[in-house]
């Protein structure tokens, strides 16, 4: 294979360079012609024409990208993810479990009701109230599932996680109501899912699909809009229509949110969020 070509290669020429997509940094050219978007300030850009599908929907190039669990690894090969909540229910914590243990990622779990002991695996532990601030700054994501109640206690917990803000968050509609918008803002990785129970939180109608992508910027976060129609919107404003066709359900949303945090760990959020759409299909 060629090497690339350096600035040398190039001093020698008497007509004008031309770069596509963008310039290499060892010379400038006499014109960059970018796809898609400009790549620098004074780039030319001719936009390819794409299937739709690629566009629109997630598909199996975003599991592609996603780290392959090795057989043999060590149990936080793949990250750690802190699952907070504070709910007599476990039934979340189940489930979550099960994509933890298959994708090699270690997972915390606090919560102000006593747990059951059998949640202590070999990929996963129960914290006791002194561990749970060395967990936060130790786990990759961290995933603020169901709260029961309203109360002082539960408030409390959630406004000291939260101000961990260099971390990644999924957040549960159940959590949301504890978080002012004004405190999710200085949270820049987030997912949620945006639906009539959260929706007047943010100001906006629940068929404005400009919107929710306002949404998306406003509060650099990746949303899970679910509707007839679904939509799971980026940070940065782009969007995907959701494959499954299950997303007003949900149970099906709170898989998405498990798989999405388990995934998350060590990837991009969104791309994580696009992978868990695809792959809950398929599963």
């Amino acid at each position: 294979m060629p090497s690339a070509p350096t600035a040398r290669d190039f001093s020698h020429f008497k007509k004008e360079t031309i770069a596509i997509d963008i310039a290499a940094s060892s010379y400038k050219p006499d014109l960059t012609i970018s796809l898609f978007y400009p790549k620098t300030a004074d780039a030319e850009v001719v936009n390819v024409s794409l299937p739709k599908e690629l566009t629109m929907y997630p598909g199996p190039g975003e599991v592609d990208v996603l780290f392959k669990p090795k057989k043999h690894s060590y149990k936080a090969k793949n990250g750690k993810l802190l699952y907070i909540f504070n709910s007599k229910s476990t039934e979340n914590l189940e489930k979550l479990l099960k994509f933890a243990e298959d994708y090699l990622v270690h997972i915390d779990i606090y919560s102000l009701q006593a747990l059951d002991s059998v949640f202590d695996k070999a990929f996963a532990t129960v914290l006791k109230d002194e561990d749970l601030e060395d967990s936060i700054s130790s786990s990759d994501s961290i995933f603020l599932d169901q709260f029961d109640s309203t109360s002082l206690i539960n408030k409390a917990l959630i406004f000291e996680v939260i101000h961990f803000t260099d971390k990644k968050f999924i957040l549960s509609n159940s959590v949301l109501q504890f978080i002012a918008t004004s405190d999710l803002k200085t949270l820049p990785r987030k997912t949620f899912v945006l639906d009539k129970n959260n929706l007047e939180k943010f100001n906006t109608s629940t068929k404005d699909e400009k919107g929710y992508k306002r949404i998306a910027l406003e509060f650099q976060s990746n949303l899970i809009v679910p509707s007839v129609q679904s939509y799971l919107y980026s940070s940065f404003g782009e969007f995907r229509l959701d494959i499954t066709g299950k997303l007003y359900n949900k149970e099906f949303q709170q898989d998405i949110l498990n798989l999405t945090a388990v995934l998350s760990t060590k990837n991009d959020m969104w791309l994580s969020l696009r992978a868990a759409d695809f792959m809950l299909v398929r599963i």
